[in-house]
């Protein structure tokens, strides 16, 4: 149970050395999540639940974490609520791997694309720049080859901005 699960936290809270990186129980699934999915605390990332509620991120099951003592024990653990650059970093661009055009949803990317705009207003520097890294790697955009009008996912820096100064440059350019 949930209560019991918040009790062995709130226990190992006591016990920093258990679970430290390389620990005894590094590798034992003691992390609950929302869904109910027991997870390592040093796998993918796991976040503390928000204000907000779900976020489709991979977050602790709020009824734990909303006990001071567990949640003291998760926080020491390195776990935090999650921002806008968590999100888009771990549960948008995740999405777009591997992608293909025809199975956009438009409605959806529109969105994604004004969180990542929001992400990228907010972070710090220094998620900025991870932002900015990962972002450069994914194929998230939607580009258009001027030549055929064929459509592809593709990552920032293989696209243009469209313009007839370079629509007159790629002339004949297939």
């Amino acid at each position: 149970p949930d209560a019991w699960v918040a009790r062995l936290y709130a226990f190992l809270d006591g016990w920093p050395s258990l679970c430290r990186p390389d620990g005894p129980a590094r590798d034992k699934p003691i992390i609950r999540l929302e869904n109910g999915q027991q997870v390592t605390a040093f796998g993918p990332a796991v976040y503390l639940p928000g204000p907000a509620g779900t976020t489709g991120l991979r977050t602790v099951r709020r009824a734990i974490a909303d006990v001071p003592a567990a949640r003291h024990f998760l926080a020491g653990l390195g776990l935090t609520e999650p921002d806008l650059v968590a999100e888009v970093l771990d549960s948008i661009l995740p999405g777009y791997d591997e992608l293909d055009i025809d199975q956009l949803d438009a409605v959806q990317h529109a969105a994604d694309l004004d969180c990542i705009m929001m992400a990228l207003d907010q972070a710090t520097a220094a998620s900025r720049d991870r932002l900015l890294d990962q972002l450069q790697q994914t194929a998230f955009l939607v580009g258009e080859n001027a030549a055929d009008g064929v459509k592809k996912m593709k990552p920032p820096g293989e696209l243009y901005q469209r313009s007839r100064e370079l629509e007159a440059y790629f002339d004949g350019n297939p």
